[in-house]
């Protein structure tokens, strides 16, 4: 008798974990945005809004533009710097909000600093409704130019 409550109370504990009507993740979308940083902010507290564009390919085929408030800072390290942003990417197949936080750590080239870290989804519609959760972000900032590309990929 133990053992079969036991294992009614596991059955309904792990029914209850799975919220109702919940989905797996509908499959991989990788998306590459390319934002523009004419200048930087010179003094505290070096946040900045710039704009540029994305594409995306997997389970949403899209493209359009993105926004990006960004947050620039120094970690106490002989050379690596933080870049925290909030994107809003709006294309024909819908719009998409992220937090990303990005890490460089090599400023040998000014012209190819490589950055990587994560971004967090925090509101989708249209298409992107589907996706969830965070992706792994890759990167390379041309300081000297003032552009950054990156690449998220969400699973």
């Amino acid at each position: 008798m133990k053992r079969m409550l036991f294992g009614a109370t596991m059955l309904a504990s792990l029914a209850l974990a799975t919220p109702a009507g919940a989905q797996p993740p509908a499959g991989r979308e990788t998306i590459t945005t390319s934002l523009s940083f004419p200048s930087f902010p010179i003094a505290p507290p070096f946040v900045g809004t710039y704009d540029g564009t994305f594409t995306a390919a997997g389970v949403v085929a899209d493209a359009g533009t993105v926004s990006t408030h960004a947050l620039f800072a120094a970690v106490p390290a002989p050379s690596t710097g933080a870049l925290e942003t909030d994107r809003t990417l709006r294309g024909g197949a819908g719009t998409l909000q992220l937090r990303c936080t990005q890490i460089a750590k090599s400023f040998s080239d000014l012209s190819a600093v490589p950055d990587s870290g994560t971004c967090a989804i925090l509101a989708a519609t249209g298409a992107y409704e589907t996706l969830r959760g965070a992706g792994k972000l890759t990167g390379v900032a041309d300081v000297v130019a003032g552009t950054l590309t990156d690449t998220l990929s969400v699973p």
